[in-house]
């Protein structure tokens, strides 16, 4: 991209044009600014490097600017690409001399407008509620279980990533996966390779930082957490607590930057003089859209001004201090800070700090050599001995309310029934396998199974036990044909349960329903079929339920409906055709739920973009299909469902660009997460490639090309991605 004043000249293949064909009237209506797309590929006659058409721009750039002097970002240099190495080399030849303007670019960015501060103090209350909500109990928890700190470390690292990318499910905080990440490795640091202690004990010293991302806009807050500190910790605290806020006082629109890190300076040479050779070189850095903005670096040497707008990640560490009798421990304190008109606002101080909130106090009377015994008060203790006693009041009460009627043996029908409950978090949905259709007593017919949702559930007194039918009488019924002919269906099925033996009877019972809390819904998934019509549903839960004699995550259901046979006479007259009518209703259903609870949406499984491949640990070809910004795999065990945000790259192996020397192709999905396998797809028929290509393009996956590929090439399957 060549910027000049009244043109912007854009290199790029035909397929990144596209992109840019929509700044061309935008730039003009706003700035005034010409944009010129310049399209190569190999055809060009220029071995692919974009040499022919860069001579069409270098004469503009001629004709604009004098003296020849192009701007450019040093870092950027481009090394082992050949586009910008012969872009390179064109500078030099036609006369122009290379300036790094990263300095100046790193001024324009670092003051920040009113919608790029709204995305900051996003993220910055998204990291301080994952630091409140899940690092502090984590903590708390292991603390008072004395677990291993090694066992630890790893848990609160993995839970605080999760926390990040499931902001809603996690943390707590209602913003959209999809507009967050995180913008560094959490930090979480209790165990030392030489440290003889494995559980946690007194003078321990835990540090932690969450750092997260909101529209690319990063934020950071970082703790230290002390364990029944000793007065050398205690005091070694208080004094960078205050040298933190002596930095924040001394960010002000006009002060040098420099000036704070001679505040923090200047106060712990006041309150303790021997820390002064601990504290780090530098008390932070500006933040925005890179996590470190390095031109405004708070040491003592910096001399630009501070203005309003800017934002800073203040953090001070003391490193290599050592009480009596202690081995050496370590302190980190940081916030993220705007800088306002009137002075410097602290975004992330619902995370406290205060002395009191990372403290931790082991029990006197622990069973591990005082080593993370418990931690509680006295009160804490008392009120420990009590739960347990009310927890099983509350879930008998629970129970009591919740707990499907069981006075008449449950109707043989696949039934989705929601039911709306004074707490609006706890819809239950019922799959019910069997089949209905005849008003009589006599063999149930799998054709007719269907699928309803109660409107109504009646109080739970004692006239209503007596008469549990009422409970769904007022009902909408997918399937059937009236309510009459359901009603008096249902009561049939009853009464030829309740007459067809006590065997079958037990059986039944044992085997019971699953029960499905709409608030344990996941994913959820469905795709219909018109010839015959059938109807496939599959619910990821987060928690596991008991399904047959196994604990499961999936739940899958099919249901085939079959025209239903007409008689007149006693002579067949035709079919009456029932599943344009099924799956009417079954839509309706859909657009009922997708409404009325907010936390599910239901997708459905798009077949235009499906590719065949195996997995590694099955045994035969896979159907993959995209399903919302899902790519799923449900035909056969186990079943897969990927979220295609949670996809950090895709990488494509043995893959011949030139799609001669092999039939098929792999590709590896690596996931975001630092613990999570990555998984691999093999054998992929190469007439797939447009589907694979178009599904990595449409949600904007990363790609890199494992073998035999160029970059230009893997930067065109998906937007945004990169090449080998």
């Amino acid at each position: 991209m060549v910027f000049m004043k009244k043109q912007i000249h854009l290199l790029c293949s035909k397929k990144k044009s596209g992109s840019f064909e929509l700044l061309r009237k935008a730039a003009k209506y706003a700035v005034g600014v010409e944009v010129l797309i310049h399209v190569w590929n190999k055809k060009s006659g220029d071995n692919g490097d974009g040499s022919v058409i860069m001579n069409y721009i270098f004469p503009s750039v001629h004709d604009n600017r004098s003296p020849s002097i192009v701007g450019h970002i040093a870092a950027e240099a481009g090394e082992g690409n050949r586009v910008l190495e012969k872009w390179s080399e064109k500078l030099g030849i036609e006369g122009f001399r290379a300036a790094d303007i990263s300095a100046g670019l790193g001024d324009l960015f670092v003051v920040k407008e009113e919608g790029e501060l709204v995305c900051v103090k996003r993220a910055a209350y998204l990291s301080a509620k994952v630091m409140n909500n899940v690092v502090v109990p984590q903590l708390q928890k292991v603390i008072d279980h004395n677990e291993k700190k090694k066992d630890v470390d790893r848990t609160v690292l993995d839970e605080i990533e999760e926390a990040i990318l499931q902001p809603s499910v996690k943390a707590g905080v209602m913003l959209k996966s999809r507009n967050v990440d995180a913008c560094c490795h959490p930090y979480f640091q209790s165990y030392r390779a030489n440290d003889e202690l494995t559980h946690y004990d007194s003078g321990d010293v835990i540090k932690c930082s969450v750092g997260s991302r909101y529209k690319g806009y990063c934020s950071y807050v970082a703790r230290s957490f002390l364990v029944d500190p000793n007065p050398c910790q205690t005091r070694a605290y208080e004094v960078i607590l205050k040298a933190q806020e002596a930095v924040i006082a001394a960010l002000r629109p006009g002060s040098r930057v420099g000036a704070a890190y001679v505040a923090a300076s200047s106060l712990i040479g006041l309150e303790a003089p021997y820390l002064v050779k601990h504290l780090t070189k530098s008390v932070g850095t500006g933040i925005g859209l890179e996590f470190q903005e390095s031109v405004l670096d708070l040491n003592g040497t910096n001399d630009r001004l501070v203005k309003a707008g800017m934002v800073f990640n203040v953090c001070l560490g003391l490193e290599n201090l050592k009480g009596a009798g202690q081995n050496s421990f370590s302190l980190l304190l940081a916030d993220t800070v705007v800088v306002c008109a009137e002075g410097a606002a602290v975004v992330t101080q619902s995370c406290s700090n205060a002395v009191k909130d990372v403290t931790y106090t082991l029990s006197e009377d622990s069973d591990h050599d005082n080593r993370g015994g418990g931690g509680e008060k006295e009160e804490e203790k008392e009120s420990s001995l009590i739960m347990p006693e009310k927890e099983s009041n509350w879930r008998q009460h629970l129970a009591e309310a919740l707990a499907p009627r069981k006075a008449v043996s449950p109707p043989k029908k696949l039934k989705l029934l929601s039911r709306p409950l004074r707490s609006p978090g706890l819809w239950i949905c019922h799959p019910h396998f069997g089949g209905v259709g005849r008003k009589r007593a006599g063999a149930l017919e799998a054709h007719a199974n269907g699928f309803r949702y109660v409107d109504q559930w009646p109080e739970n007194t004692d006239a209503n036990r007596d008469d549990i039918r009422d409970g769904s009488s007022d009902d909408s019924s997918y399937g059937s044909t009236d309510d009459s002919t359901d009603d008096d269906t249902d009561d049939d099925a009853d009464d030829d349960a309740n007459t067809g033996g006590e065997e079958e009877e037990e059986e039944e019972e044992e085997g019971g329903f699953p029960d499905i809390m709409f608030a344990n819904i996941k994913l959820a998934f469905y795709y219909h079929t018109e010839s015959p019509y059938g109807l496939m549903m599959h619910f990821c839960l987060y928690n596991q339920i008991e399904v047959g004699n196994k604990m499961t995550k999936d739940v899958q259901f099919y249901v085939e409906v079959v025209d239903e046979k007409r008689v007149f006479r006693g002579e067949e007259d035709g079919k009456a055709p029932r599943g344009p009518k099924f799956l009417r209703e079954w839509m309706k259903f859909v657009r009922h739920l997708n409404t009325s609870y907010s936390g599910i949406q239901i997708e459905v499984l798009n077949p235009s973009l499906r590719f065949e491949g195996m997995l590694r640990e099955s045994e035969s070809p896979s159907v993959f299909t995209e399903a919302g910004f899902n790519l799923v795999e449900m035909t056969s065990l186990p079943f897969l469902v990927v979220k295609c945000e949670d996809i950090k790259m895709v990488k494509f192996e043995r893959f011949d660009v030139e799609e001669k020397q092999q039939k098929d192709f792999d590709v590896v999905i690596v996931l975001k997460g630092l613990n999570k396998d990555e998984l691999r797809i093999e054998s992929i028929s190469y007439t797939s490639l447009d589907v694979v290509k178009e599904l990595l393009r449409e949600h904007q996956v990363r790609v890199n090309l494992g073998g035999g590929g160029e970059a230009g090439e893997a930067g065109e399957v998906g937007d945004g991605s990169k090449g080998c």
